[in-house]
């Protein structure tokens, strides 16, 4: 049971931190594109 529960803990750990990964690239890309129209 308590392996169980590292796995589920694991799976959300991974999950949350691609979630930042992919927010942080569309930041950067919308970033990229905001400054490109602006100059």
């Amino acid at each position: 049971m308590n392996h169980q529960n590292d796995r589920a803990f694991s799976l959300k750990d991974f999950l949350s931190s691609f979630m930042l990964v992919e927010l942080l690239k569309g930041m950067r890309l919308t970033g990229k594109y905001a400054f490109r129209s602006k100059i």
